[in-house]
């Protein structure tokens, strides 16, 4: 990066006492038939380089995707549930709507270390699903906010007043960790994150909350500013029904588990090396599945692949489109 413009990256300190930095990137871009791929990513980190860092890596993973729209060419995918290889056009794994459903940046990881990416991929396609079941399948359970928690919010200074954490198991052992940040009874920032531990997830999903809330605060091009008042009343009265109906846990009371498991029906999920970064020795894998979407679960992306498994098992409240990013 030390020939890009200064301009185009940069790590964005908190104003008050707190060691939180957002690292963040506008690079170049991808023009493609259906559109330009985003050239700009945020990453958090007490670490003031590595937020940079992972936010470059952020930025490869939106820009590889783009590359394989451009090819005919086929590469081999391993279906990490049954060790089968296969070999599938290039472009099955880029943006769009492909034999396995809709893509975007759901289950894109880029690193150095193939089972870290390899897991950050997996983790990061189950997470997206679980936001599904949670949302739409009122699936999940309610963390309670304890000290502890309390102070660890604290640590972030969100703008933030009131914060609402859930935690969802329903397709793997794995915890995922969502966190709704709101202002004054509207929804300003969420967080979401499928990780090893409980602890680490809830970590991970609020610097996900504070980097989004960075980017949403007084950005009126932001999405959750686009939302009526009458939509952000209709999103706190469901919380409030979830946190009704939902059961109440403690952060202590899940047990980590080493190895992630999905669940019994889950029997596809292929993954494959859409880009390299040969001279950073970095590689960009991306994660697929024929029953999971490959997507954030919005309406029009549910509406583009309704025959996905997922979508049977779960769909229960479809009520209001899931404002969680």
């Amino acid at each position: 990066m030390i020939f890009t413009n200064k301009s185009s990256y940069g790590v964005k300190s908190d104003m008050f006492l707190s060691n939180i930095n957002i690292g963040y990137v506008n690079f170049s871009r991808v023009k493609i038939k259906q559109g330009t791929t985003a050239g700009s990513a945020f990453s958090v980190d007490e670490n003031k380089q590595l937020s940079l860092i992972k936010s470059y890596n952020e930025y490869l993973e939106r820009l590889f995707l783009g590359i394989p729209l451009s090819t005919n060419k086929t590469i081999s995918s391993v279906n990490l549930e049954k060790n089968i290889v296969s070999s599938r056009k290039y472009s099955e794994f880029g943006y769009g709507n492909h034999e396995f459903g809709f893509n975007d940046t759901t289950g894109t990881s880029s690193g150095k270390l193939s089972e870290v990416i390899i897991q950050k991929a997996l983790t990061e396609l189950i997470e997206k699903n679980e936001v599904f079941c949670f949302w739409y399948g009122l699936k999940g359970e309610k963390l309670k906010q304890d000290k502890e928690i309390h102070d660890l919010i604290n640590d972030y200074n969100f703008i933030s007043n009131m914060f609402k954490i859930y935690v969802v198991r329903e397709l793997s052992n794995y915890s995922t960790v969502i966190v709704m940040g709101f202002l004054e009874g509207k929804l300003l920032t969420s967080g979401v994150c499928c990780s090893i531990t409980m602890e680490q997830s809830l970590i991970l999903a609020l610097k996900e909350a504070k980097g989004i809330e960075w980017q949403t605060f007084n950005n009126p091009l932001a999405k959750a500013n686009k939302f009526s008042d009458k939509l952000h009343k209709k999103i706190l009265k469901k919380v409030k029904f979830m946190d009704e109906i939902y059961k109440v846990i403690t952060k202590d009371s899940i047990q980590a588990t080493k190895y992630i498991e999905t669940a019994d029906w889950i029997n596809h999920v292929e993954i494959s090396v859409i880009g390299d970064d040969i001279n950073r020795g970095v590689k960009t894998i991306k994660c697929i599945s024929k029953q999971l979407l490959n997507s954030v679960p919005i309406k029009i992306n549910i509406e583009r692949q309704k025959d996905k498994e997922i979508i049977k098992r779960y769909l229960i409240d479809y009520s209001i489109d899931c404002p969680i990013q």
